[in-house]
């Protein structure tokens, strides 16, 4: 178990990055001595650092199925009592709760927006908690790419992200994999004039030799850099050869690209 990073968010409210297994994000929100976790791939590692915190883990919030984000969930439970909640779908074992697009939770102090984001897998959900502009966005998007479709379709999946970028263009962005490094310079591949990819290359490059984690990132800027997003771009479009396709299209030739880079 490695902490990343902490951010303070109120006074009594702090949200936690712990890295796991080889390259995953599992994230702690705390409150007073209260807590809840987003995609606890380990709980092992997660276990570690409530029982060091003295904290009582009240709930699991899970984006999907696959065992890196919600394989530790069970065994938490059995720890703490706490409740796991997430998208309904039989593969999340022991799910206290099911959710989906346009609920909205309420655990502790947060209020947490549900958006149904298939694609990745189906289901698949992402939380936003709108009073302070966070996204735990899963395997959905990441920060300068998005998640391989392993069930859905590029359809299903870009509808997924036109939903986040909705949301507000300050909202921080907390995704399930540090993969920036490589997903920015497949970026710049596709993309090779765009100068800000290279501004945000270099600086995630410093981090990461730092020792430090590339994540969060903000909406806002994964508009300008992230070309999973950028699918209506006409220089995207332009480079890729496809000027006159319909972002559906371009987002699927673009998935087949990075998936064999």
């Amino acid at each position: 178990m490695n902490i990343m990073a902490d951010r303070q968010l109120s006074y009594d409210q702090k949200l936690v990055q712990l890295k796991v297994l080889e390259d995953n994000y599992t994230y702690v929100l705390l409150w007073a001595t209260k807590a809840l976790v987003v995609d606890p791939g380990d709980g092992k590692e997660v276990w570690t650092f409530i029982e060091k915190q003295k904290l009582t883990l009240e709930n699991i919030l899970i984006t999907h199925y696959h065992s890196d984000h919600a394989g530790g969930g069970v065994y938490l439970k059995k720890k703490t009592g706490c409740k796991i909640i997430g998208p309904e779908d039989k593969r999340i074992l022991e799910l206290d709760r099911s959710v989906d697009g346009e609920e909205e939770l309420i655990l502790g102090p947060f209020s947490i927006e549900v958006l149904s984001t298939p694609g990745h897998t189906n289901p698949h959900i992402v939380y936003f908690f709108r009073d302070l502009d966070l996204l735990f966005s899963g395997d959905l998007l990441f920060s300068g790419g998005a998640g391989r479709l392993f069930e859905g379709t590029p359809q299903e999946m870009w509808n997924s992200l036109k939903k986040v970028m909705a949301l507000p263009d300050d909202t921080s962005i907390y995704c399930g994999h540090e993969y920036t490094v490589k997903n920015l310079e497949f970026a710049h591949q596709i993309e090779p004039d765009n100068p800000e990819i290279l501004v945000h290359l270099d600086r995630v490059k410093r981090l990461v030799n730092e020792g430090k984690s590339t994540i969060p990132s903000l909406l806002v800027d994964e508009k300008r850099i992230n070309p999973f997003l950028r699918v209506d771009s006409q220089p995207l479009k332009d480079h890729l050869g496809l000027p006159n396709a319909d972002p559906i299209t371009v987002f699927a030739h673009l998935r087949k690209l990075k998936d064999k880079w």
